[in-house]
C-alpha cells in the first residue's frame, strides 16, 4: 500500500509541472492567426534588438547588449497591442486549441479557436 501511495504521489508531482500555466489568447482570433501574430511579434522583437544593439554600438562603442529582457518586453507589448492577453490555462474553455511556437529554444504558448 505504501508503495502504491508513493507511485501515485510521484505521478502527481510530475504531472503538476507538465504544461504551461498561461497562454497568449484573443477570443476573436483563430489558433492559426495567433500563431502568425506570435511569429510577427517575435520577428519585431528581434529587429528591435538588432537596431538597439547597432545604435548602442554607434553611441557607446560597445559590442554586447543584454537583449533577453528587452526581447520579452517588446514581444509582450506587441502581443498586447494585437489584442492578446496572457490568460491562465484554467480560464480557457475546453474547446480552445492550445499550442506553442518555438523560437531560439524558447516556448511561446498560444491559444485560439
Amino acid at each position: 500500500m505504501r508503495f502504491l501511495l508513493s507511485v501515485v504521489l510521484l505521478i502527481m508531482i510530475i504531472c503538476s509541472g507538465c504544461g504551461p500555466s498561461s497562454y497568449w489568447y484573443n477570443e476573436s482570433k483563430t489558433y492559426q492567426r495567433a500563431s502568425s501574430d506570435c511569429w510577427d511579434c517575435l520577428y519585431q522583437a528581434q529587429r528591435e534588438i538588432i537596431e538597439a544593439a547597432d545604435q548602442q554600438k554607434k553611441e557607446l562603442e560597445m559590442t554586447s547588449v543584454n537583449s533577453e529582457p528587452y526581447k520579452h518586453t517588446v514581444f509582450e507589448k506587441c502581443m498586447k497591442d494585437k489584442g492578446y492577453q496572457n490568460t491562465q490555462d484554467y480560464k480557457l474553455e475546453y474547446t480552445i486549441r492550445k499550442g506553442f511556437v518555438v523560437y531560439n529554444d524558447d516556448y511561446y504558448y498560444i491559444a485560439g479557436k
